[in-house]
């Protein structure tokens, strides 16, 4: 499949302070439904290959993310969940050597 052949979708992160949302590549399979073909890295519950409902307030926007219609297979038995680490340096807390 290739980029052609995909459409963007938006999911709204009202709850991320650093983003407001996020823009997925998805594949279109009728009826509002996207099956996300890549790896959300901000939206959490969404996972590559879930089918997902969403829905364009008007034909210049990008179709929302609504709801999980379904979830991968592949997920659901854990081979292909997203597991992300953060790590928060405080450097500005560390002693200063000379």
């Amino acid at each position: 499949m290739s980029e052609d052949d995909l459409t963007k979708i938006h999911v709204d992160l009202p709850n991320n302070e650093d983003v407001g949302g996020e823009s997925l590549w998805a594949e279109e399979l009728g009826n509002n439904l996207y099956r996300l073909r890549n790896v959300p890295f901000n939206a959490y519950g969404l996972n590559f290959h879930d089918v997902v409902y969403a829905k364009s307030e008007s034909d210049e926007l990008k179709p929302s993310i609504l709801k999980v219609h379904q979830y991968s297979a592949v997920v659901s038995s854990c081979l292909n969940c997203l597991l992300q680490t953060i790590y928060h340096w405080r450097f500005h807390d560390m002693p200063y050597i000379v």
